[in-house]
């Protein structure tokens, strides 16, 4: 009896977990970027890539993005510090440095870009990934045909 409660839960466990990690992942565009969800779970770029290694097709793709979105956060990132110092300088009644400014500003013009590549980029792969999950759960066709068989007459399934 105790090896049967074992078993069960073990195939229970290991069908609610296999199930958990098959589905699509649903994109929605919000504002500039994409906000990427599997299950009601909001995934982050790093569980795109964890989700999406074992899409060979995909797994290209989302890399890229990944790049894309590492350097626009650091030029982003750079580029905000750039631009605030200098406004905060000059709120503060001190002599900003301009030249830090222009500086900052031509960093976030070159993370923006990025960025948004990032995000195409990501709903491109989670497409491709979408796409190859249908088509490998698609059921094969079955031909079903009433005839001859192996064991007289009856039907013949073949699939």
């Amino acid at each position: 009896m105790k090896k049967i409660f074992v078993t069960i839960l073990i195939a229970f466990v290991a069908s609610t977990w296999l199930s958990g990690q098959i589905g699509p992942i649903d994109s929605q565009k919000v504002g500039i970027s994409y906000k990427f969800t599997h299950q009601g779970n909001i995934l982050t770029m790093n569980d795109l890539v964890n989700i999406l290694r074992s899409d060979a097709e995909a797994y290209p793709v989302i890399k890229k993005a990944k790049a894309n979105n590492t350097l626009g956060s650091v030029f982003g990132g750079v580029g905000g510090f750039c631009v605030g110092w200098p406004l905060g300088t000059a709120i503060a009644g001190g002599e900003p440095e301009w030249g830090m400014l222009a500086i900052g500003g031509v960093c976030v013009a070159i993370g923006i870009p990025l960025s948004i590549s990032a995000g195409k980029k990501a709903n491109e792969a989670v497409s491709i990934y979408n796409s190859n999950l249908q088509e490998s759960y698609r059921p094969a066709p079955i031909d079903i045909r009433f005839g001859a068989g192996d064991y007289g007459l009856g039907f013949v399934m073949k699939f």
